[in-house]
């Protein structure tokens, strides 16, 4: 089995109006049955966000991907977990110019990804942005890892913060899952509703479907023109990003 995979981010049109770039930033990787993939939401009051959310995306992934190609047998969950928080720190630790915590606030990014393994599935999130996981296309029996806000719904955590590990969340999936799907709090929107509790439909259905029947430069250049639409730009003036990724045969 192989993954397909569709993503793109786009600038919300608040960023768009004064000129700034998009802050969202997604990555992946597959290799040898192994898929990871990130999608990290730099926050608009963080000078260079939109490098925090950049490169935590990638490195993480690449970290991890490392470990996989050091050893013979896949991990147990434990053992993935710790991987990612070493992950976690690797790119904290290699972000430029940073001495000391203080200098990492103008990185500041969210993070949700996911790992799938012939064995094993994993989500793993800090802060808000939403994951679902679906098999045999039952949407309304999907596994999600939903959006940790602070004090109000306008505040949430990063990677990039001092006590990052204890707002880091593990969500157990099926190594079988079907589609995957990473989305920043823009793209969350019109996904689900605001606490991550309740998928809607409406627009993720017709979306998976439309990418299974086209290859993946036109899906990419679909998903951008349906995150743009000025009904989605309405919505939310955030930057909005997503991932799609289907299970396919070989």
């Amino acid at each position: 089995m192989d993954w397909k995979v569709v993503a793109a981010s786009v600038s919300g049109i608040a960023h768009s109006a004064h000129g700034n770039p998009c802050e969202d930033a997604f990555y992946w990787l597959k290799q040898n049955g192994v898929f990871i993939a990130i999608v990290c939401d730099g926050a608009g009051s963080a000078a260079e966000s939109d490098f925090g959310a950049q490169h935590g995306s990638k490195t993480i992934c690449e970290e991890v991907l490392i470990q996989f190609n050091s050893i013979e047998e896949h991990p147990d969950r434990e053992e993935l977990e710790f991987w990612i928080r070493t992950a976690i720190k690797t790119a904290r630790n290699t972000l430029p110019g940073v001495i000391n915590a203080e200098d990492m606030v103008r990185y500041h990014a969210t993070l949700v990804g996911v790992i799938v393994t012939d064995e094993t599935g994993l989500f793993f999130h800090i802060g808000d942005g939403l994951a679902m996981a679906v098999k045999n296309d039952q949407w309304q029996d999907a596994v999600v890892s939903k959006p940790e806000n602070g004090s109000t719904a306008l505040k949430t955590y990063f990677y990039t913060e001092p006590h990052w590990f204890k707002h880091l969340r593990f969500t157990e999936l099926s190594p079988d899952t079907e589609v995957i799907a990473l989305m920043s709090d823009g793209a969350m929107s019109f996904v689900a509703n605001q606490d991550g509790s309740k998928i809607d439909p409406d627009f993720i259905v017709p979306v998976d479907k439309h990418l299974q029947e086209i290859d993946s430069d036109k899906g990419i250049a679909a998903l951008t023109a349906s995150l743009n639409r000025p009904e989605t730009q309405n919505i939310t003036t955030d930057d909005k990003t997503l991932l799609w990724a289907r299970r396919t045969e070989d």
